[in-house]
C-alpha cells in the first residue's frame, strides 16, 4: 500500500498530536480520576480521560486482562461510542454504570 506526502504528514501529525497530550497529562499514580470526577463535561475533557487510561494500559498499570476480557472490554467501548453517537443515552448509561457497580460490589 502506497501512502501519498500529505496523508504521511497528516499521520505524522496526528500521532505527534497524541504525544504531546500523552505527556502533558499528569505523571504515574498522579490525580487521574473518573470522568465525573475529572469534570469532563466535554469531548476534550473526555479525550483526555481516554489518553490516560491509554497510558496506563501502556504502562502496564493494566493487569491481569486475558485476550477475551480484552476483546469484550474493547467492544463494549464500541458499543457505548455508537450509542452514545446516534442519540441521547443518558438513561442507558445510568443504568449500564450501576450494574457495573454491582458487578465491582460481588467480587
Amino acid at each position: 500500500m502506497k501512502i501519498s506526502k500529505q496523508r504521511l504528514k497528516q499521520i505524522i501529525k496526528e500521532e505527534l498530536s497524541t504525544i504531546n497530550e500523552l505527556e502533558q497529562l499528569p505523571a504515574e499514580g498522579g490525580d487521574e480520576a473518573a470522568p465525573e470526577e475529572a469534570g469532563a463535561k466535554s469531548t476534550s475533557a473526555l479525550a483526555k480521560f481516554f489518553l490516560g487510561i491509554s497510558k496506563k494500559v501502556q504502562g502496564g498499570q493494566v493487569k491481569g486482562l486475558d485476550p477475551s476480557e480484552i476483546q469484550l472490554f474493547a467492544a463494549l467501548i464500541e458499543d457505548v461510542i455508537g450509542l452514545v453517537s446516534s442519540s441521547s443515552a443518558s438513561s442507558q448509561l445510568k443504568v449500564l454504570n450501576q450494574k457495573v457497580d454491582q458487578f465491582k460490589g460481588s467480587k
